[in-house]
């Protein structure tokens, strides 16, 4: 296993395209063990079931990354985090803010998850004041040194991040495309994202908007497996 962690967990399924918790297990179950690891987002935690599907989601083994982007002032991002630590079990949680309120959210967890701190989103084409990559490295280091565990970053910016801050931290590249057809402006191939040095790759509508998703997920998982077997 490339990095300790399995092949088959490196795929992280965003569920962003589900408006319901009834619509999304029953997209679930019909891709069983394909995926291994699923993203909810805002808007579907939004739904008002949101607690539910996560105990859902856990109750069969699948892991899971809470992707609220939560962004507020320390203390209300502290008692947010708080208060979802005692309402649901997952993997990681993110967080968009200054390094006190990164601080804060990590306090809040109580090492029962992992905080990773968004750096750019990957719907932002350019940075009005110096390069992209310096200020991903910058909100990269000060995220760190808050505690977090590890970023959201594009692939265009994660050999500069292993080659500043090493193999310690986990980033996540979402924005995984073959090419630039939606919101994300910098995407990179899941070949392409994984040499680079990711960790986890999040994959939503390339999936669930094929005409099968299960052969669609399956595909990635056996060209994540090349990768891996041979980095």
């Amino acid at each position: 296993m490339l990095g300790g962690i399995s092949p088959r967990d490196r795929l992280i399924h965003a569920l962003d395209g589900m408006e319901s918790i009834e619509r999304a297990l029953n997209y679930v179950n019909t891709l069983g063990d394909t995926i291994s690891f699923y993203k909810v987002g805002l808007e579907l935690f939004a739904t008002g079931q949101g607690y539910s599907l996560l105990a859902a989601l856990g109750a069969q083994n699948k892991k899971v990354f809470l992707d609220l982007k939560l962004f507020d002032i320390p203390r209300t991002v502290g008692a947010t985090v708080q208060q979802i630590r005692h309402h649901a079990s997952f993997n990681y949680l993110t967080v968009y803010g200054d390094h006190a309120s990164l601080a804060a959210a990590v306090d809040a967890a109580e090492g029962q998850f992992t905080i990773l701190a968004v750096t750019v989103l990957t719907s932002v084409g350019a940075i009005q004041s110096g390069k992209m990559s310096d200020t991903v490295l910058r909100r990269t280091e000060d995220a760190l040194n808050a505690g977090c565990g590890g970023i959201i970053a594009s692939g265009q910016e994660t050999s500069a991040l292993r080659k500043r801050f090493g193999t310690a931290p986990l980033i996540i590249t979402p924005g995984i495309r073959h090419q630039k057809t939606d919101d994300h402006k910098r995407t990179t191939s899941v070949e392409q994202a994984l040499r680079a040095g990711a960790d986890h790759i999040v994959i939503g509508r390339p999936i669930y908007q094929s005409t099968c998703p299960s052969q669609m997920a399956n595909d990635i998982q056996k060209r994540i497996a090349a990768v891996c077997a041979h980095p």
